[in-house]
């Protein structure tokens, strides 16, 4: 027995040496580990100003993959550095950030590195700093914006937007509170579905001459959150409408386009359908059958052209609750709308249309008749006399008719509820509209710095205001009617960044900041400058980025203002968006060039933060 103890005991002594001596060779190797990625870190930092582009990529990749254990030796030579090194340095912890477990680690380095106002990069590490730092809808905003979008807000939330291309539409899914979409003209195609049905929020989709085929509008029952669909433009008659009967949140459906017998029958499948309006339709039979067999349906709206007698007719058998708004209805004669004054009608607009004080005697026997428009027709006060009796009457407009001032003053009086009352017989005058502030500003939270929003036109006394504006950040002339005068009243101002994107600025408008000293940053959007404002642009002294968008800046200057950025060492970022003359031929040229923040959009070469339209989520 004490034999076996004792052979126990020996046994437990060597597993315990062995384990110590394993955990023991970890601690070296890990140490060893730690000590070669630092030599190795120090050593990809000085390749990155090689001559040779492939030298300089693979240092840059080497310490992107480096990880959390490069942070330290790219913060200290972004800090020491020439500009390639010192911007590749802070492209290279962005490009860290986005990996698991190394994203506080990064930011952190960089908001040091942007906190340092001595550091020639602290304005290039805040950009990274704010981008990093941004929320889905943060970017989704910014990207949209930098599209051209059209986004509207209610309480500083986006609730709508109109697109009309693609690739603004994969931006739709990072907007919590967006209810409505608009999708027009033929550059929105199939190609943007799968991003549509990403769109997790409820709402109303429009669309609009759009090239969408019968297949994308196949997969609409897809939506589980439709609640509003409209169409209008061209539509193929062999769409089957009843298949929108499997969108069960679906309440209320428009079709401003022409609808054929085929598609009024697949109406009658739509039985979770509240609201529908339908224009170019021809009204028949057939139409008051399928409305009648939409039990659900709480108001229809009707918009027709050419409306006759037999029509009233039919109309007169819809069960629904319906506006009804006729046009150019000449064939129209009292007997018409004699057969329609028992129709549940609660809205009509006639323009355009045969009407007279004899049809005022039979619109006044519409009892459910709450709001009455009537356009160029020759009523008169007698007429007037008839709508006496619509008691439900709320709202009444008249446009290019005979009633006077005394007409409506004696209809008010037999209608206390009459509560609103329009009447023109020209064109109407504009309301004069107390002016509103000529820009709104805010405070940029990650510069400290003041942005300006212009919402009239840059004027000289405009100006000498934002001169008294302390810490003057970017003033953005986004309005698309910003002149090369307004520019010229910028040149003394000391703002830091220029935004303007207007088809009336010329290169004289650039011209004008060429000797601006404290510009930094220049967006132009413009189809009316050419190459000779380049040289505009690069005399400007403090200029360190630069976005052009929607010019027609040729391949050779494009060309040539590359190659004397990269001369100039000054440049920290150069952005280039829908330049239709520039050629996949340059871009594969020049982005061979030394230049480390360079994006190419839509070619996507990017060399620089990030890939233009590429979400940069924040790691989780």
């Amino acid at each position: 027995m004490g034999h076996a103890r004792k052979v126990q005991s020996v046994m437990l002594v060597f597993i315990v040496q062995a384990i110590a001596t394993f955990f023991c060779c970890i601690d070296k190797a890990s140490a060893q580990t730690d000590e070669s990625r630092g030599i190795n870190a120090a050593i990809a930092i000085e390749r990155l100003s090689s001559r040779q582009f492939e030298s300089r990529q693979a240092a840059f990749d080497q310490l992107v993959q480096g990880g959390s254990t490069a942070i330290a030796a790219l913060e200290q030579a972004a800090r020491t550095g020439d500009v390639e090194v010192g911007t590749r340095c802070v492209a290279a912890l962005v490009q860290i950030a986005r990996q698991k477990n190394s994203f506080a680690a990064a930011v952190a380095a960089l908001e040091r590195l942007a906190a340092d106002d001595s550091n020639r990069f602290a304005g290039l590490a805040a950009d990274a700093v704010e981008e990093l730092t941004m929320s889905d809808e943060e970017r989704a905003r910014r990207a949209l914006r930098d599209l051209g979008s059209d986004v509207f807000f209610a309480d500083g939330k986006v609730y709508g937007v109109t697109l009309t291309r693609n690739r603004e539409v994969k931006w739709l899914q990072y907007l919590p509170t967006l209810q409505s979409i608009n999708l027009r003209g033929p550059e929105v195609t199939d190609a943007c579905i799968d991003a549509l049905l990403r769109v997790k929020t409820e709402l109303s989709l429009a669309l609009f001459e759009t090239n969408l085929s019968d297949r994308a509008l196949r997969r609409f029952d897809e939506f589980q959150n439709l609640k509003s669909l409209s169409f209008a433009g061209k539509l193929s008659p062999r769409v089957n409408l009843s298949r929108l009967g499997r969108i069960a949140t679906l309440k209320s459906l428009s079709l401003n386009l022409p609808v054929d017998e085929s598609m009024i029958k697949d109406l009658a499948n739509l039985k979770q359908i509240e609201i529908l309006s339908l224009s170019e339709v021809q009204v028949s039979p057939v139409l008051v059958e399928s409305l009648n067999q939409l039990d659900q349906l709480e108001l229809f709206m009707l918009h027709v052209d050419d409306l006759t007698d037999d029509q009233c007719g039919d109309l007169a058998k819809v069960k629904t609750l319906f506006h009804l708004s006729v046009f150019r209805s000449k064939h129209l004669t009292p007997a018409g709308w004699k057969s329609i004054t028992d129709a549940p009608i609660q809205s009509l607009s006639v323009s355009g249309s045969s009407v007279s004080d004899l049809t005022l005697a039979h619109l006044g026997s519409i009892s459910e008749l709450k709001y009455l428009s009537i356009s160029d027709a020759p009523v008169t006060n007698e007429g007037l006399k008839h709508l006496e009796r619509l008691t439900s009457l709320r709202s009444l407009r008249l446009t290019n008719t005979e009633v006077s001032d005394e007409g409506i003053d004696s209809l008010r009086g037999e209608l206390p509820d009459l509560r609103n009352v329009s009447v023109r017989t020209k064109a109407p005058r504009r309301r004069k509209i107390a002016p509103g502030p000529a820009f709104r500003q805010r405070e940029n939270r990650i510069t400290g710095r003041t942005d300006v929003h212009m919402h009239t036109s840059l004027t000289g006394k405009i100006a000498a205001d934002l001169k008294e504006l302390p810490n003057l950040g970017t003033i953005s002339l986004v309005t698309y009617s910003a002149t090369d005068e307004q520019l010229e009243c910028l040149a003394d101002v000391p703002v830091r960044g220029i935004r303007v994107r207007s088809n009336k600025i010329t290169d004289r408008g650039i011209a004008a900041l060429k000797d601006h000293t404290s510009l930094e940053f220049l967006l132009i959007g413009s189809k009316q400058v050419t190459d000779d404002c380049l040289d505009s642009v690069l005399a400007m002294p403090s200029l360190r980025r630069i976005e052009i968008r929607d010019t027609p800046l040729s391949d050779d200057g494009v060309r040539q203002l590359v190659e004397k950025l990269e001369k100039q060492k000054r440049i920290t970022r150069l952005r280039l968006f829908d330049c239709p003359n520039v050629t996949e031929e340059t871009v594969s040229r020049i982005s061979e060039f030394n230049l480390s923040m360079l994006d190419l959009h839509p070619q996507q070469v990017p060399l620089g933060l990030r890939k233009i339209g590429e979400p940069l989520a924040r790691p989780r």
